[in-house]
């Protein structure tokens, strides 16, 4: 009796052991692109979403007077970020009613990939005492829109340029006195967006990815040296999802950026270094200085 022989479809294997043996195997091999596709996809989206941080610090802690504000990007993703105007009790001793109609420089703090805008925070003092509007934002994928996966700078870009967007339509802030200042892959998207608007008056950029293969290595594939042959298939699976190009990172890209406007690259090769280091925060206050000043010449005369 074969209880199997009434059911529809079904197929008795003929052949040798050997062939049905062979023929087991190429069904099982037929599944590795699917299981390598699935691993790329896994491995992608770690990377894309590394873990929030759950605390959170504000000028506040630094006796820094600030405005909470929110704007949407260019995609309609919810932004958050701290504006510092330059206006103080000081100030207002120092330029009495001026201060009403004065137009002051402004300054965007972009940062790392994983981290928060809490992570330039130490630098807001010293740049507001120098005399700077001050906005440091959240990207996606941190505060609000903590599911949204990061990219490296690429979409991001859209991001900051929002950002520089907003504060142009502050009545205490000059349109044509605006500047971007990123850190790690923040740096990355401040290079992209001054790229895209040519208005944007000076960039810093501390410690940019400069090379698309040391960003498949270091930042989105796993450190174990056993999947670095992952790597090809995880760009490619990488710009299809998020729909950009890690080659437009490239550092050979900006040369026009370069020539057009003021760019301070601090670092490019070896570890990271810490934006909020003194030295560094120093180094950035005399170039903006130079490149950003405080006085509107043009406005002066008129």
């Amino acid at each position: 009796y074969d209880p199997l022989s009434g059911v529809p479809g079904f197929k008795v294997e003929e052949g040798t052991p050997t062939s049905r043996a062979l023929r087991a195997l190429m069904y099982r091999v037929a599944f590795v692109p699917v299981l390598m596709a699935g691993a790329a996809c896994a491995i992608v989206w770690a990377s894309t979403h590394p873990r929030p941080s759950t605390a959170e610090l504000d000028p506040a802690s630094q006796g820094i007077y600030y405005e909470p504000v929110t704007f949407v990007g260019s995609d309609q993703i919810r932004l958050e970020g701290w504006l510092i105007p330059v206006i103080d009790a000081k100030k207002v001793l120092e330029d009495k009613d001026r201060v009403l109609w004065k137009q002051h420089p402004a300054l965007v703090l972009v940062h790392d990939m994983g981290m928060r805008r809490d992570q330039l925070l130490p630098m807001i003092k010293p740049l507001h005492e120098a005399g700077y509007v001050v906005l440091a934002i959240n990207l996606r994928g941190c505060g609000a829109q903590a599911g949204s996966g990061e990219t490296f700078g690429l979409r991001e870009s859209s991001d900051v340029r929002a950002a520089v967007d907003m504060l142009r339509r502050r009545p205490f802030v000059d349109p044509d006195r605006v500047g971007l200042i990123g850190a790690g892959t923040g740096a990355n998207a401040a290079l992209l967006a001054a790229q895209a608007d040519s208005q944007i008056a000076v960039v810093i950029a501390d410690h940019p990815i400069c090379d698309s293969t040391e960003l498949v290595q270091s930042h989105l594939l796993p450190p174990s040296p056993y999947l670095k042959w992952m790597g090809p298939l995880c760009k490619w699976t990488f710009e299809m999802s998020y729909g950009v190009r890690i080659s437009d990172l490239e550092m050979t890209r900006f040369r026009q950026l370069f020539d057009a406007k003021p760019v301070l690259l601090v670092g490019t090769t070896g570890l990271y270094a810490d934006p909020c280091d003194p030295t560094t925060t120093q180094q950035m206050v005399s170039f903006l200085a130079s490149a950003l000043p405080e006085e509107n010449p043009l406005a002066n005369a008129k």
